[in-house]
């Protein structure tokens, strides 16, 4: 779910613009921030000590890959709405 919002965080930058039009590192703090979010979600995942305080189960490779997928399926409804939305004038 995290990780989720820090992907629509960029989808939604422009309500016109796609994402690569604007450029990943055009905005260099929104970037950082993200990575920051991405790195402490992963600690939390990952660090028994964390994991203990925060109540979660450690996640398989497999769980990480479906994580990373389900991520960005918000973002490949947003970004072609965009696409379709320019070209409809």
């Amino acid at each position: 779910l995290v990780l989720g919002q820090l992907a629509l965080v960029y989808a939604f930058r422009s309500r016109s613009r796609t994402l690569p039009e604007l450029g990943l590192f055009s905005n260099p703090r929104l970037l950082l921030v993200g990575l920051a979010t991405a790195l402490l979600q992963f600690l939390v995942q990952s660090l028994p000590p964390l994991r203990a305080l925060f109540g979660v189960e450690a996640l398989s490779a497999g769980d990480w890959l479906l994580v990373a997928v389900a991520s960005l399926a918000p973002v490949t409804v947003v970004e072609p709405a965009k696409l379709a939305r320019a070209r409809s004038g």
